[in-house]
This record gives structure tokens, C-alpha cells and sequence, in this order.
């Protein structure tokens, strides 16, 4: 295309987009297997620092870490359509399906664990928490919030994924999307301002800092991933 000076008018095609999108998805999906890494780690060698940034703050549990380490994995496996062809290999499709699915299991047996007060054996099943000695009911037991954002999230990134062959599951998988990013921005926002109501629950551990920004991270890949016609933000006002 040129205007009437002459000069090309350098146009950014949509696939060329997409590719930029995903690869800047891949880095972020890093960070966040990378942070849950760290309060693995933190676990492991009882280092107080990575399990909760800050001393004195609530701690993000392990198997919160292992959920979101399985979730940006299943981001950082996902390519859209546009740079993965129509076929993408089966291998990395499975791969991040399994990812996302063990993300919202943990999340689903966790809150099944909250509702009905059993004891599955998962709380604990890699290390034991020095939180039963501080009164805690369900040591080791991540926040009853954090167990609702994994089931939303897993349930995203499956439907992300299959909107591949079922574009509506791209609105699906943002309105969940969105929902894990607004309860976790409400706990950001609760430490930030000293709000306890919108951070403590009684009885039960809250949502550390560090895990509300790990949640906000997935979604935000989620969004940059989806296609711009299917985005909720294209169909409101104004836009």
C-alpha cells in the first residue's frame, strides 16, 4: 500500500501479531513456573523468605505452587492457531491439557476438602506445615479462595484451548479468566491497603500476596492469547 508521497506504508499483518503475543506469553508463563519453583524450593530447604517475600506475611502453601506451576506450564506449551498451524503436535496439546487439568484438580479437591471437611491427605503429602502448631484447623491446606481461582483457571485453559474448533470457548475462557483476576486483585488490593476482610478468612489460611500475583499473571497471558474478536473487551462500549 502506498500514500501519495510514495513511500510504503509498513502494515503488521495478524499473524505477525500473534507470534509477538505468544512469545511474550512464553516469558510470562516462565516467570510464573519460575516463582513457583522458588517457594518449592522454599519448602524444601525451609528458606521463610521464598515461601512468603516478606516475613510475617502469609505463606503460599505447596501444593498452590505446584497448581501454578502447572498452570503457566500448560501457557507456555500453548501456541494459537496462527503460529501453530491447525494441527498442532500432539504431543505438546496433551502435554498442556494434562497441565491444566492437574491445575484445576488440586483446585477442586482442595475446595471439596473445604466444603465437606474431610482430610484427602493432599495438604501435607510433600511437607509437613509448622502451621499446626499455630492453631490452623487444616494445615498445609491452601485459602478456599485460591482453591475457586484454580478451578476457574484450569477450566480457562482447557477452554482456551479448545477454542480451536469452538470459537465460543474463547468467551468462556475469559470470563473465567476474568473472574480469577478479579478475586485476586481484591487480595492485592486488600494487602495494599490494609483491608484484613478482603484477605483473612477466620479459622482457615488466607492468600498470600505472592499467590494473588501469581494468579493475575495467567491471566493476563490468557488475554494477550486470545484472538481480538473474541475478546470481551471488543464488545463493549466504545470499542
Amino acid at each position: 500500500m502506498f500514500p501519495r508521497d510514495g513511500h510504503p506504508v509498513r502494515v503488521f499483518s495478524s499473524d505477525r501479531f500473534a507470534r509477538r503475543a505468544v512469545a511474550l506469553s512464553k516469558g510470562l508463563a516462565g516467570s510464573v513456573c519460575v516463582i513457583a519453583l522458588l517457594v518449592l524450593f522454599g519448602w524444601v530447604a525451609n528458606v521463610g523468605a521464598l515461601k512468603s517475600v516478606v516475613p510475617g506475611l502469609i505463606e503460599m502453601k505447596a501444593n498452590t505452587a505446584i497448581g501454578l506451576f502447572f498452570s503457566g506450564l500448560a501457557l507456555f506449551l500453548y501456541r494459537s492457531p496462527a503460529t501453530d498451524g491447525s494441527r498442532p503436535a500432539t504431543w505438546r496439546r496433551r502435554a498442556r491439557q494434562g497441565s491444566a487439568a492437574i491445575a484445576g484438580l488440586i483446585g477442586t479437591l482442595t475446595f471439596g476438602e473445604h466444603l465437606t471437611g474431610w482430610d484427602l491427605g493432599i495438604d501435607q503429602l510433600l511437607f509437613r506445615d509448622p502451621a499446626l502448631e499455630e492453631g490452623l484447623y487444616f494445615p498445609g491446606r491452601m485459602a478456599p479462595l485460591s482453591t475457586v481461582n484454580f478451578v476457574l483457571m484450569g477450566a480457562a485453559l482447557l477452554l482456551l484451548d479448545r477454542g480451536r474448533v469452538l470459537r465460543s470457548a474463547f468467551v468462556a475462557s475469559e470470563y473465567l479468566a476474568s473472574a480469577v483476576a478479579l478475586t485476586s486483585a481484591l487480595v492485592v488490593f486488600g494487602y495494599v491497603f490494609g483491608v484484613t476482610s478482603l484477605v483473612e478468612i477466620q479459622d482457615y489460611t488466607s492468600m498470600a500476596i505472592h499467590t494473588a500475583a501469581g494468579f493475575l499473571l495467567p491471566v493476563s497471558i490468557i488475554r494477550r492469547l486470545l484472538p481480538w474478536g473474541h475478546r470481551i473487551s471488543k464488545r463493549l462500549p466504545g470499542n
